[in-house]
């Protein structure tokens, strides 16, 4: 099984709150999202990008909401030349910062 990295550079600042609703002060607790929710974003980006329709997914998806192996169904139904999409496996995230090349790197490339 061929494993990859994903860097995700993000186009400007980044705000994660969790899904309460905010107190009386108006305040909330923030932190990093949790894992599941970035599988969910790469697993909709790679939907998206072969073309599924992802409302018909989503009807599918509810109609049977009691199956095992839901999702791979589901994707077989709607978008079968790509149900690979269904088995993707997520470890992580891990959460870094890119640091710009040292003086010395840059001046060599």
């Amino acid at each position: 099984m061929a494993k990859i990295r994903i860097f995700i550079q993000p186009s400007g600042p980044l705000f994660f709150r969790g899904g309460k609703p905010m107190d009386d002060n108006g305040r909330t607790r923030s932190d990093l999202p949790n894992p599941q929710v970035l599988a969910g974003a790469v697993t909709t980006l790679l939907l998206k990008n072969a073309g599924c329709d992802l409302k018909k997914l989503g009807e599918f998806s509810k109609a049977r909401k009691d199956e095992q192996n839901l999702f791979e169904e589901a994707l077989n139904e709607v978008l079968p030349k790509y149900v690979d999409i269904a088995r993707v496996r997520f470890q992580g995230p891990w959460v870094s910062t890119l640091s710009p090349k040292p003086k010395k790197e840059r001046e060599r490339s």
